[in-house]
């Protein structure tokens, strides 16, 4: 993976680093602790594939997990598609089709229940299997997104 400008995180190391950054409940993340996440996420992204302009959809709740996966998209240089899973599954088909994902990431809890609302083809991997350290379990599909894979699911004239 690329060199990333972090200019936005506080140094590793210096006093801000350990600045709280997100809040979830009980659960609290200092800007090295989501910077370390989010980089690992990153490179877990980058060897499945994931390049510049490449989408990923987002299937998360508001939660800290959330900020990690949408920070480490946007290292690994793709770009992040919010997919609400409250949706109906008619309208969750149809954002994903429309802007080409082939790639889901979802919280671990959620995985199964995202995948059913998926169209086939796509694959959904939560946080843990996005940075190697879970146990990866069989996806829809093994297709690597790439910003080319975009090119087949362009929004149809409703004419």
């Amino acid at each position: 993976m690329g060199r990333v400008d972090r200019g936005a995180l506080p140094r590793a190391g210096g006093t801000a680093a350990h600045a709280v950054a997100v809040v979830d409940g009980d659960e609290r993340l200092t800007y090295a602790e989501l910077d370390e996440r989010a980089t690992a996420v990153a490179r877990g992204l980058a060897a499945r594939g994931v390049r510049p302009e490449t989408l990923v959809g987002m299937a998360y709740d508001r939660s800290a997990e959330a900020v990690v996966a949408m920070l480490g998209i946007v290292l690994a240089h793709g770009a992040y598609v919010p997919v609400n899973p409250a949706l109906p599954r008619r309208r969750v088909e149809r954002i994903v089709l429309d802007a080409g994902l082939g790639l889901v990431l979802c919280a671990g809890a959620e995985r199964d229940r995202i995948a059913a609302l998926l169209p086939p083809g796509i694959t959904v991997l939560d946080t843990a299997e996005a940075v190697g350290t879970g146990t990866p379990r069989a996806s829809a599909s093994a297709r690597t997104p790439t910003p080319r894979s975009r090119s087949h699911t362009a929004p149809r004239s409703r004419t």
